[in-house]
């Protein structure tokens, strides 16, 4: 057998490296792809104290009691659910009652609306008013899972 010199040697070293460094590289613009892939669904609910059904032959969610922490927001009560913002009620995009939870970040946005538009609000405003049931309708942009925005509609 032949003895490898050192040139030899450091040019193996270095192929082995580029490989692992081409492989390594190939991996992460995969998972940086399928973590851009973010599903956004839009969610709506009437804060009113029932569970929602059917109601006058269309589909009205309604909420029960609303807790929250810093970090999160769950809601009892079922929803309008769709990856679309204008929430369409009826049977399809009805989600039943049940306990659910959201995720809240700093980079959630919180609103009220009016005539004009939306109006920004703080956090502990909006939070509260959810857990007040006061017949406000209350629509999430959810995107993976954490609230981009929560906007109050009278």
């Amino acid at each position: 057998m032949k003895k490898s010199t050192w040139k030899e040697r450091i040019s193996k070293f270095l192929a082995i490296v580029l490989v692992f460094g081409i492989v390594l590289s190939c991996t992460n613009i995969e998972q940086a792809q399928a973590a851009s892939k973010k599903k956004t669904y839009y969610y709506g609910t009437v804060l009113n104290r029932t569970k929602g059904g059917r109601k006058y032959g269309s589909w009205q969610p309604g909420t029960k009691k609303v807790t929250y922490t810093s970090k999160s927001i769950t809601f009892y009560g079922s929803f309008m659910k769709s990856t679309k913002a204008s929430l369409q009620f009826n049977k399809k995009n009805f989600v039943k009652y049940g306990k659910k939870t959201f995720k809240l970040t700093s980079k959630t946005k919180y609103y009220w609306t009016d005539e004009y538009g939306k109006i920004p609000a703080k956090k502990y405003e909006a939070l509260r008013c959810c857990k007040s049931l006061n017949g406000l309708m209350v629509a999430l942009k959810v995107t993976n899972g954490k609230v981009v925005s929560l906007t109050f509609y009278s």
